[in-house]
């Protein structure tokens, strides 16, 4: 059996469109990072997915449990989802004409034990935009793209803020799909 530890629409469609069956049992762990100074986007990213699977694994040990994190770099430091538009208004500006990184953690656990873990990342650059363009970018995005770890989604029109994407599609999605199937393949828990 194999279960997906997330609650995102993409990440399940994402997985549906690969041919896995697997069932959705949300973690409900606590996103919020600790006080984790120390580490790294990415490493928070890495250390988010194993609690999430964890914690999924805990309650169905026999299950193959994928948690996934994604988080977003500028500067070496986290840009935190934002809690409203202007607050995404806010950060969009700061990262307009300058590139960000979005670090997409994997994890695939069973009886506490970590099978397999990765973390990909994608660089994207934004293009120099107007304060009238982005207003209305943001006028007309849906509540759930703002509450994303990117600010925007990238397959909605979110792609207009950028000039160059470098990475993985799936990654920038938030889930490094292509190691995820070598992983299951390879172990022999999907047909190869």
């Amino acid at each position: 059996m194999l279960i997906l530890a997330s609650q995102s629409p993409i990440r399940q469609q994402l997985l549906r469109k690969a041919g896995l069956q697997f069932s959705t049992i949300v973690s409900h762990y606590d996103e919020t990072p600790d006080e984790q100074a120390q580490k790294s986007p990415k490493q928070i990213a890495q250390d988010l997915a194993l609690k999430k699977a964890a914690a999924v694994s805990k309650k169905h040990p026999k299950a193959l449990v994928i948690g996934c994190d994604q988080t977003m770099e500028h500067n070496e430091k986290i840009i935190h989802r934002p809690k409203s538009k202007a607050e995404a208004h806010q950060q969009l500006t700061s990262l307009c004409g300058k590139a960000h990184k979005l670090h997409s953690a994997i994890t695939v656990v069973q009886s506490q034990v970590v099978l397999w873990q990765c973390c990909d990342t994608a660089i994207l650059v934004m293009r120099q935009f107007s304060n009238e363009y982005l207003d209305h970018l943001l006028e007309n995005m849906p509540e759930e793209s703002i509450a994303s770890s990117g600010l925007y989604q990238i397959e909605r029109n979110g792609i207009t803020l950028f000039k160059e994407i470098h990475g993985n599609h799936h990654t920038i999605l938030g889930l490094p799909l292509l190691p995820l199937l070598h992983f299951l393949q390879d172990s022999g828990h999907i047909l190869s």
